[in-house]
């Protein structure tokens, strides 16, 4: 692999089962991120993984989980959780999110 994965190499990484170097994970109780980030390795102990988990600013409700593949730093997988629903953008605009329950 390159410094640059392919689409194929990232979904390869992704579907990989991986094993935490840690045993127990605590999530932080108030804004921060865990540090120094979390690690995992694939099964076949070949590919080495960084997971972020970090906790909002202004909302500490609010979460981001991230995984990385280690050697390239390229992100594999991110989740953004907002319980408002709302994201103010930098220009002062903000956008909401409609959730449809059915």
């Amino acid at each position: 692999m390159t410094n640059k994965l392919t689409q194929k190499e990232a979904n390869m990484l992704i579907e990989m089962f991986k094993n935490m170097a840690q045993g127990k994970v605590y999530f932080p109780s108030d804004k921060g991120r865990i540090s120094p980030p979390l690690t995992a390795k694939s099964i076949d102990e070949k590919e080495n993984f960084i997971i972020d988990i970090s906790r909002g600013g202004i909302n500490a409700n609010k979460a981001t989980y991230q995984a990385r593949h280690k050697r390239t730093n390229q992100i594999l997988l991110r989740l953004d959780v907002n319980p408002t629903q709302k994201h103010p953008n930098p220009v002062g605009s903000v956008i909401e999110e409609i959730v449809n329950s059915n």
